[in-house]
């Protein structure tokens, strides 16, 4: 969908490249439904996007589409914080999001993110996308 996504473009390029020596003419369509229409259309040979928003695809467009490979699965994304916020801030933060997954309420506005569970990260989390080399495809934003 785009330059930059991150399960739908590039672990895909990596693992076309890496894994089967694939190279790709991209074609980006800006969302995840645009990529399973082009495909279903016939205007592109294929596309890629994640199991969440294909699964939210009708039942008749997604008996148009056929998946042929699945890539590794990695950590969600993280939520950062800028080295510049307070550290007190960003911890009080960090406490109110993990208390909230721990509550019904709680879990049910993250839900509408969405975001289906919520829990504490580190950087060892996402060591196998640092072993990807991505970068060589990521875009800077003009």
């Amino acid at each position: 969908p785009d330059t930059n996504a991150l399960g739908a473009t590039l672990i895909i390029k990596q693992a076309l490249e890496d894994e089967f020596n694939i190279s790709v003419d991209s074609r980006y369509v800006k969302t995840h439904d645009s990529v399973y229409l082009n495909v279903a259309l016939g205007r592109v040979a294929a596309g890629g996007g994640v199991q969440k928003t294909f699964d939210r695809q009708s039942a008749e467009l997604r008996a148009l589409l056929q998946v042929i490979y699945k890539t590794p699965s990695v950590a969600p994304h993280p939520l950062a914080v800028h080295p510049r916020v307070n550290i007190q801030l960003a911890e009080a933060v960090k406490q109110a999001l993990l208390a909230m997954g721990e509550e019904v309420e709680g879990r049910r506005l993250l839900a509408a993110i969405p975001v289906k569970k919520i829990g504490p990260a580190s950087l060892a989390d996402y060591a196998p996308l640092a072993n990807m080399n991505l970068q060589r495809y990521a875009v800077e934003p003009q």
